[in-house]
């Protein structure tokens, strides 16, 4: 949905982690970097649609 909908590009998976996901009892999870190449525009964008996508679960 972050990227259907809100146009944020993000990663699901274990991230190379699998082992310590297992170890957690974790499912997969979602991964989302950000660099100095970001703007505060878009990590306020990210911020909004994250706390939207919250309330809908």
């Amino acid at each position: 949905m972050l990227s259907n909908r809100f146009g944020i590009m993000a990663r699901s998976g274990f991230h190379c982690a699998q082992p310590l996901h297992e170890a957690c009892g974790l499912a997969e999870t979602v991964r989302i970097s950000v660099h100095f190449y970001n703007t505060v525009d878009e990590i306020e964008s990210l911020v909004t649609a994250v706390g939207i996508l919250a309330r809908m679960s």
